[in-house]
């Protein structure tokens, strides 16, 4: 289904639609819950429920009045409802983000390398046009740094940034590593391999680049 922002889904906005199963994540929610989300009665929530499960977005949770997101539902959580752009477009920003690839992985400051970069998703069949790139990234951390803690502390504070929370300090390096990648491309996502692997999907491997053999 190619949804953008004037989109509905089951007779709603599918903004709206978004913003309440990003709003739900891994929970359940009674039907109460998602008349309260969506401003609408009961009957009508109990009528759009019905038809989110014939669409595959929700699924019934374990207490008989509760509804939980689908693995097809998580992925319309994260949607950005953004101009879709050709295959000839998405290659050119694939290109760019593996240069920064190496150029990440030649500066000796970060704390991480980039190991893999593997793509899934529309990018990896042959379809013509594309809403982004779904991407899972792995990093390593370079031992040579020293602790993990340790070393994404001292990043963090070499950045001069003060209001940054304990967590951010602690994981500095791997989200400096990832904006750096990203480069604030709307077209790109990531996930988290375990996410990945939950929703069963193939992964393609695009970085490190497939070396190119000579010809006689």
């Amino acid at each position: 289904m190619k949804l953008d922002r004037n989109s509905s889904i089951a007779g709603l906005p599918a903004v709206t639609v978004r913003d309440v199963l990003r709003y739900l994540g891994r929970l359940s929610m009674a039907v109460e819950g998602f008349a309260h989300r969506l401003g609408i009665d009961r009957a009508k929530a109990e009528t759009w429920i019905a038809d989110m499960v014939k669409l595959g977005w929700l699924e019934p949770g374990d207490y008989g009045d509760d509804f939980r997101v689908t693995a097809k539902g998580a992925g319309l959580a994260t949607a950005m409802f953004i101009k879709r752009i050709s295959r000839a477009k998405a290659d050119e920003i694939v290109r760019d983000m593996l240069d920064r690839a190496d150029g990440i992985n030649a500066n000796p400051d970060y704390v991480y390398r980039i190991a893999d970069i593997s793509a899934f998703g529309s990018y990896v069949t042959d379809a013509p046009e594309l809403g982004d790139l779904d991407l899972v990234v792995t990093l390593a951390f370079k031992k040579e740094k020293g602790g993990i803690v340790e070393a994404n502390m001292a990043r963090a504070a070499a950045s001069g940034r003060q209001s940054l929370s304990y967590f951010e300090r602690q994981y500095f390096g791997e989200i400096e590593v990832q904006r750096a990648l990203k480069a604030r491309s709307p077209y790109i996502t990531f996930a988290s391999k375990a996410t990945v692997e939950e929703l069963g999907v193939e992964l393609c491997r695009i970085y490190p680049r497939a070396k190119k053999t000579a010809t006689a």
